[in-house]
């Protein structure tokens, strides 16, 4: 269950006032709504004396005495908040429970809507309470809800120039680093640390308060590790007893909101920019947009030669020019890519490198005459076709760069070389027919034409949908280019069964399409995107299915530009294709295990098994949980390089032909590709790779020896052996544990580690 879910449930239960959340249910206009109890708290139990239990998914007005509650002109009113989304607040005296109430409802969404019931008449009750014994439950409820909100909340006041805080909940802890009376003891170490470019916008607030009722404020803090967070606070002046006043602001993390922002920015800009320069200025703009993102103003850009000997550069960014170098462009240098200095090792490792300490590098190389000195860097493979075509790096962040860097880095260079590569290619595209030759829509000449037109006429409305294809590179990594056609041809029959006869679709490129929606609204527009999501549904090319993002635009002013539309329907793309890339691998990844299972003896049986026994052998071995939940995904995912393995080798009860053993034999490097294609099982990938190496060197399919392999990779060979000695095979009867154990011992050391293999048997299989 997620923190913020924790925090939910304990806000409610500890919430004194009754809460219900609905789910309203289908009515007219001439007849009050009814809904259904979806959630309650011990409030709303105590209230009318029924448990949860008996009342969940219940009709409100089927319940006695909670239809009491529930009275026709408050029905219309809740029926208002699900159906507006709103938050209404009445005061109502519910006769059946002889009390007066306030109420407030809030929509949710989707029909839903939450109530609270909050005793009024209670409040007077308390109020006859000594003073003292009120505020306390006050205070109690307060801290409650304080201490589980994800947001910061503090409260002070201005002596003078300075703020004086009088409270800071616990979060600024999670969020910043600081615990509360850290800040409360010295208030100075707040504003120490705001943004210096931000800091006027802080210190403005108390002006703004004489005028404003509510004041925002967004601005750069450096949390106690030294990272850069975006806040977004508001502030508001709230009246205290005794005509007193102290500001309470609430605050929120906007760090990852700015962060995608700027990429979506970025690669704007760089779209943008693109059409009126050229190659080299192009390059160049791409580090400096890179650059103001990661903070970094050194930067440059190498293209890789076929032979993979040599290294070309492209641009430097302005920045390196103008300010850190005094060696002029030196365009079109060459380096020997053996030969070169640290920021090539993204070459022999194939992802990126970070080097946050780089004077302690041993093995750096000496910079030539006139180059900036270096203090960070963080340098990217550009790849194609599985292959490294260009590296991009920059350098001198003030302060060490992180995953998130690494990430934006990765992503706007990949956006960069691909500008490039269009760029390079648009003469060439010009020239081509019409139609596009591989799925026979309109080509991306044909749009241009079309864009044109439609520009000139100043045709109002018009809608242009842009369209981009999620898996191509998977399926190109796995069953080759060919199959990635094929992909490419179905995406384009099921856009094509989509749109309507005067709708113009084409191929823009590699995996993207246009369509062109004349004398069309954004609404319809919507609908036909939503008409090809439905129809993309069960479609598959090898077990991968189908799946496509989409950006749209619609113009609604007659000087808005198709150009402009292009840009703004690929900015929004790009944003979904952002956020839910991280759903559509997975998505990718479990359609390909199950594909598996059914057509080989790798069952979900199988893998259940290892998992138990590979749980009790990493915890024999004392593996951290970090590790434990490696090893975990190194069971399920193992195997996955044999998806594009026929069903007849891999369920072949006689001896495997020469043939036959050399594609069972690829399956390790099919796996490695696809985890490492895969954010979240790029860590894995080497153990994949070598789950099928020997102690002895006689493995494949990189031959390593002994402690060369991959530690989990030398786990995961034992857990496999003796589940499938165990568990059988058709083609091979199964042992009973103490020969599987016996035939474990005599291959340790060749096939398995010896180690390993002796606390498997000693202390997993006790024998």
């Amino acid at each position: 269950m997620s923190l913020l879910k924790n925090n939910y449930q304990l806000l409610l239960k500890n919430l004194p006032d009754a809460f219900a959340d609905h789910q309203l249910l289908p009515y007219t206009q001439n007849k009050p709504a009814d809904c259904a109890l979806l959630d309650v708290n011990p409030a709303f139990e105590k209230l009318t004396g029924l448990k949860k239990k008996n009342i969940i998914g219940k009709k409100v007005t089927e319940l006695a005495p909670v239809a009491g509650l529930y009275p026709p002109d408050l029905m219309l009113l809740f029926c208002q908040a699900a159906s507006t989304g709103k938050t209404l607040r009445v005061k109502r005296y519910i006769k059946p429970f002889n009390s007066h109430y306030e109420i407030i409802a809030y929509g949710k969404g989707n029909q839903r809507f939450a109530v609270i019931f909050h005793n009024t008449s209670s409040q007077k009750k308390l109020g006859r309470l000594p003073k003292r014994l009120n505020l306390t439950a006050r205070e109690k409820y307060l801290n409650v809800i304080l201490s589980n909100t994800p947001a910061l909340v503090f409260s002070y006041k201005y002596i003078g120039r300075k703020r004086k805080y009088s409270y800071i909940n616990q979060n600024i802890y999670h969020l910043l680093g600081f615990q509360p009376q850290e800040i409360i003891a010295d208030p100075d170490l707040w504003i120490s640390r705001i943004h210096p470019d931000d800091i006027n916008r802080v210190r403005a607030i108390p002006e703004k308060l004489k005028k404003e009722e509510l004041v925002q404020v967004e601005y750069r803090f450096n949390c106690k590790k030294n990272l850069c967070h975006w806040l977004h606070e508001k502030h508001r002046n709230v009246t205290l007893g005794g005509g007193k006043n102290e500001i309470v602001a609430v605050g929120w993390d906007i760090t990852r909101r700015k962060h995608a922002k700027q990429l979506i920015e970025a690669r704007a800009n760089l779209l943008s920019y693109s059409q009126d320069h050229t190659l080299e200025e192009i390059m160049q703009k791409a580090l400096d947009e890179i650059g103001v993102v990661v903070n970094s103003p050194l930067g440059f850009f190498h293209f890789l030669s076929g032979d993979k000997k040599t290294l070309t550069l492209k641009a430097w960014s302005t920045a390196t020019l103008e300010t850190f170098c005094n060696m002029g462009s030196k365009q079109g240098m060459q380096y020997d890519t053996a030969a070169a200095g640290v920021w090539v090792e993204c070459l022999h490792k194939c992802q990126p490198v970070v080097h946050n300490d780089y004077a302690s590098l041993p093995h750096r190389k000496g910079l030539p005459p006139g180059h900036a000195k270096i203090t960070r860097e963080l340098v990217v493979p550009i790849m194609r076709q599985n292959e490294i075509v260009a590296v991009l790096g920059v350098g001198n962040k003030p302060v060490d760069y992180v995953e998130e860097d690494v990430d934006a880095v990765s992503y706007l260079a990949d956006v960069a070389y691909s500008i490039v590569l269009h760029k390079q290619s648009a003469e060439r595209i010009r020239r081509l027919s019409y139609h596009d030759g591989l799925t026979g829509l309109y080509n991306r000449t044909f749009l241009e034409e079309e864009m044109k037109r439609l520009d000139i006429a100043r045709k109002s409305p018009l809608s242009l949908v842009l369209a981009d294809l999620n898996s191509l590179k998977l399926v190109n990594d796995i069953f080759g280019h060919k199959t990635g056609d094929e992909l490419i041809k179905t995406a384009a029959r099921v856009l094509k069964d989509s749109c309507r006869k005067k709708d113009i679709l084409g191929r823009w490129g590699g995996d993207e399409f246009v369509i062109l929606l004349p004398f069309t609204t954004a609404e319809d527009a919507k609908k036909l995107c939503n008409r090809i999501k439905h129809n993309c549904q069960n479609v598959h090319i090898k077990n991968i299915p189908l799946s496509i993002a989409f950006g749209l635009a619609a113009r609604e002013n007659i000087n808005t530009s198709i150009e402009e539309m292009l840009q703004e329907a690929d900015t929004l793309m790009y944003k979904h294709k952002f956020f839910e890339s991280k759903n559509v691998r997975n998505a990718i990844v479990e359609s390909l295990l199950k594909a598996l299972w059914k057509k080989s003896f790798e069952t979900e049986e199988h893998t259940r098994r290892m998992l138990a026994v590979g749980l009790k052998f990493g915890k024999t071995l004392k593996l951290p949980d970090v590790e434990l939940s490696r090893l975990e995904l190194l069971i399920k995912l193992h195997d996955i390089g044999k998806i594009n393995i026929s069903r007849g080798i891999l369920t072949k009860k006689g001896t495997l032909t020469a043939q036959e053993w050399k594609i069972i034999k690829k399956h390790p490097e099919t796996g490695f590709k696809i985890a490492r294609s895969t954010k979240e099982f790029a860590h894995i990938a080497e153990d994949i790779l070598a789950h099928h190496e020997h102690w002895d060197g006689t493995g494949y399919p990189q031959g390593l020896k002994g402690e060369e392999i991959p530690f989990l990779a030398r786990v995961l060979a034992i857990i496999d052996a003796h589940d499938v000695m165990v568990n059988g095979r058709p083609y091979k009867e199964k042992l009973q544990l103490a020969q599987s154990a016996q035939e474990i011992m005599q291959c340790a050391g060749t096939q398995f580690d010896p180690t390993l293999a002796k606390v498997f048997v000693k202390q997993v299989l006790k024998m």
